[in-house]
């Protein structure tokens, strides 16, 4: 398994193509250097009034197949996102990383491999800031408390993180397939390890019309899944959003840990009207203990923040990542570490996942900065 320290040694500057732009638009100057580490395109800018400070972003999960681009995909807003944050005096770096899908191992190397670019172009940066979303999250989590330059980081923006790791994030997302397959037999091929077909071709024209179809079904699925919600409409999009990581990626989690990394046998299901049934007939899966450990590696919280304040930003009734199950077992990482006071949690009321718009964002990064600077934590 490749180490943290292995990433650092020697970046092949042949592979660096530099594009220089110096550019004047409404919001600051700034320059903007492209250019590609290992496989992994990124982008720099940097404000012609830099303030010495710098800001990484970390994108989150793009399904397999999708083109590996700069913006990523689906992170088109990262741009004027950048642009804005430029304006404020901060240098801003992305990787588009090296590989799709779940790409926590991959994310954290090309991360840092950027983070070492950076510095030998444009010299060391003052303070570091992290933003990250959904997996880009966890990949931030993992620099500050095992990454090689795990001191250097002054904050972390966690936005709809799944921050109670790979393990939970597995669990919740294969329940959701194995208890949909309960309440709806038939509407899905094979099982929650065999699922290869394009899930997001089916989404609207089956998933959908089944779940709208079925209320009661619905509800009690909703129930079992512990997921909140306000009206049937909300009831039935968030139903639709649990099984969105499990249904475009359950093959790519397998293909990545090599080998299933779910395991139910001793799961004991609960909130519906017929408890017993539903444990008695409900798929059961047993987990192989390699790729177990896989995802427990990359990446289930450990170790120590040391001096990073992490303001963390999530929908209240996320159903893709649910906001209770990162809250509770976060908190007790922190608890066990005694870093409670490094944390706080930001909500918004909404049924949705990584929402957020860019004022937010930035408002956010706003209230992180000025806890690094003056040690006062903002309100959650």
């Amino acid at each position: 398994m490749t180490s943290f320290t292995s990433w650092t040694h020697h970046l092949p500057r042949s592979l660096f193509l530099l594009l220089v732009m110096g550019t004047s638009t409404p919001l600051a100057a700034r320059q903007v250097l492209q250019g590609e580490i290992e496989g992994a395109p990124y982008r720099i800018e940097v404000p012609d009034d830099w303030n010495g400070d710098l800001v990484l972003l970390q994108h989150g999960y793009i399904f397999p197949g999708a083109k590996i681009t700069i913006p990523p995909a689906d992170h088109a807003f990262f741009n004027p996102l950048s642009a804005e944050l430029a304006a404020r005096g901060f240098a801003v770096a992305y990787s588009a990383y090296s590989t799709n899908g779940f790409a926590v191992k991959e994310g954290a190397k090309d991360t840092v491999a950027l983070a070492q670019h950076f510095e030998q172009q444009l010299g060391a940066p003052g303070d570091t800031y992290l933003i990250g979303f959904s997996m880009g999250a966890q990949i931030g989590d993992m620099l500050i408390r095992q990454g090689p330059q795990k001191g250097r980081y002054a904050g972390h923006l966690a936005a709809c993180a799944p921050l109670a790791g790979s393990t939970a994030l597995v669990g919740y997302s294969y329940d959701a397939r194995v208890l949909f397959d309960y309440f709806f037999p038939g509407v899905l091929p094979g099982n929650v390890l065999t699922s290869d077909f394009d899930f997001f071709s089916v989404w609207f024209s089956e998933v959908h019309p089944a779940i709208v179809a079925d209320p009661a079904a619905t509800s009690e699925y909703m129930a079992v899944m512990d997921i909140p919600w306000t009206d049937p409409v909300q009831r039935d999009l968030a139903a639709l959003m649990s099984l969105v990581v499990v249904g475009g990626g359950s093959q790519d989690f397998q293909d990545k840990a090599k080998g299933n990394p779910y395991d139910n046998r001793s799961r004991v299901y609960s909130g519906s009207s017929d408890d017993l049934s539903l444990n008695a007939a409900v798929d059961r899966f047993e987990a192989d203990p390699r790729a177990v450990q896989f995802m427990r590696r990359y990446y289930d919280p450990a170790g120590s923040l040391g001096r990073t304040r992490v303001l963390h930003l999530h929908d209240s009734r996320d159903p893709t990542v649910p906001l209770e199950v990162q809250e509770s077992a976060y908190q007790r990482v922190l608890e066990a570490a005694g870093e409670t006071d490094q944390y706080v949690l930001r909500t918004f009321d909404r049924s949705k996942h990584c929402s957020f718009s860019n004022e937010e964002i930035l408002t956010g990064f706003d209230d992180l900065v000025q806890w690094v600077k003056s040690g006062v934590a903002p309100t959650p």
